[in-house]
């Protein structure tokens, strides 16, 4: 069973990554990070490792469709114990400023996205990643 404060911190992990996304820094973004990490973005692009990760997000903020888009909410509708030091965590992700197509004009998404997060050394850090494309 999860503890009601790694739940809260599975939580706020998840709003600290909203905030480092829209930073820019991919610093502050690899800490957040195991180094085994797997993702798959909304647009299906896939890293494995936290370096090839890192080089996928910096590169996803150049891009017209996400240069100028904003995580405006992660909204957490459930978060599940797997073992004492994993969990899931269901999500839907907000944006705006979004240009998908990348000539189209900006424009809200919403979408799902399923977090798996690891605890290593008291801390909570992302291990996976599963975005959903945006609907719409």
């Amino acid at each position: 069973m999860l503890r009601n404060s790694d739940e809260q911190a599975i939580r706020d992990l998840l709003e600290r990554r909203r905030v480092v996304w829209n930073s820019r820094d991919p610093m502050a973004y690899r800490a957040l990070l195991t180094d085994d990490v797997e993702i798959v973005s909304a647009t299906g692009r896939t890293s494995r490792g936290v370096d090839e990760a890192i080089r996928m997000y910096v590169e996803q903020k150049q891009v017209p469709s996400y240069r100028d888009a904003v995580i405006t909410a992660t909204v957490v509708h459930a978060v599940r114990v797997q073992t004492p030091t994993t969990a899931e965590a269901d999500a839907t992700y907000r944006m705006t400023g979004v240009c998908i197509p990348p000539e189209t004009p900006p424009r809200d998404v919403e979408g799902g996205i399923l977090f798996v997060v690891r605890k290593e050394s008291d801390s909570w850090k992302i291990a996976a990643l599963r975005a959903r494309p945006p609907k719409g």
